[in-house]
């Protein structure tokens, strides 16, 4: 097929032989190897797709490029290697469905790599390096000679009559405080064996811990993960136990408050308001069927377990 084009005095025509000539990828003359993204490499050249995979032409005629690694800050991973750097394991391998690049789970504390099951310090805490993330194991504190000493969670020093208390918050263990407290002592006049011990609290530092998860098994017993980080969301408004999030919370006057779901009882009256003992656990006070509510005389009315 002949097409031709006037211009005025002027003429110019191409020819389209067939429609395989729609097909023929128009690339520059020196075009050894293409990359991932159809780029024209030459032979010789080296690259770094990414930020992160390895790549060199080796070939003529646009000719696959060879992959020969994974690129890391600190150095190279060879493909098919398994290297240390920064004391840190690298692997660098590739299939015939995918390149991979795996490092050791760490944890990154002022641009540098911690190892899972490393401890260290961040100011008054001593940190343990997870693969989930980080959790607090200990707190600092200084004596008179300014000393820095370390107590494990749940431990306390006394320094004179200063008392310092590394410790869980009793109503949410996830969350780990440093405080230090006086212990006041007075005597009676004439005996002084009788005498009251009395403490008072001068200074009070919370550390709230978001220990990063991507289950709820990752987070303590009363913490639920949710957007990536073990969170224990309290005072919620609630008319039923399931409306609070945390395992560890119970619907009481419409909010959540801490609280057993799993209290042991023998009757009703052992269970605080809006439970129902079934199987000698308080459990919340629901059903659908008189079969529910665990009971020979107990039926179930409205939603709701009651005795006969």
């Amino acid at each position: 097929m002949k097409i031709f084009i006037f211009f005025g005095f002027f003429s110019s025509y191409f020819f389209l032989s067939n429609a395989k000539d729609y097909d023929i990828e128009i690339l520059p003359e020196k075009c050894d190897c293409l990359d991932w993204y159809g780029r024209c490499r030459v032979n010789g050249e080296k690259w770094v797709d990414d930020s992160l995979w390895k790549y060199s032409c080796d070939g003529k005629e646009r000719s696959e490029a060879s992959f020969t690694g994974c690129h890391e800050e600190k150095g190279d991973v060879p493909v098919g290697q398994n290297i240390t750097i920064d004391d840190l394991w690298q692997v660098c391998t590739q299939d015939e469905q995918k390149l991979y690049f795996e490092i050791e789970p760490f944890c990154e504390f002022n641009g540098t790599k911690i190892r899972v099951g490393q401890e260290y310090r961040d100011g008054s805490f001593q940190w343990l390096c997870l693969s989930t993330g980080r959790w607090i194991t200990g707190c600092y504190y200084f004596n008179e000679t300014h000393t820095d000493l370390l107590l494990r969670v749940g431990e306390n020093a006394f320094n004179g009559l200063i008392e310092h208390v590394c410790s869980k918050r009793q109503e949410y263990p996830a969350i780990v405080q440093y405080y230090t407290q006086t212990i006041l002592c007075s005597l009676s006049s004439s005996d002084s064996d009788n005498s009251t011990v009395s403490t008072h609290r001068i200074l009070e530092t919370t550390s709230s811990t978001p220990l990063k998860c991507s289950r709820d098994y990752h987070c303590s017993s009363c913490d639920v993960c949710l957007s990536g980080i073990c969170t224990h969301q309290s005072n919620l408004n609630c008319s039923r136990d399931y409306h609070c999030t945390s395992p560890c919370d119970v619907c009481r006057s419409g909010k959540c408050i801490p609280g057993d779901k799993s209290k042991k009882c023998e009757t009703v009256k052992d269970c605080d308001a809006g439970g129902w003992c079934l199987d000698s656990k308080c459990v919340e006070n629901k059903c659908e069927k008189d079969s529910d509510c665990g009971m020979e005389k107990a039926v179930c009315k409205q939603g709701f377990c009651k005795l006969a």
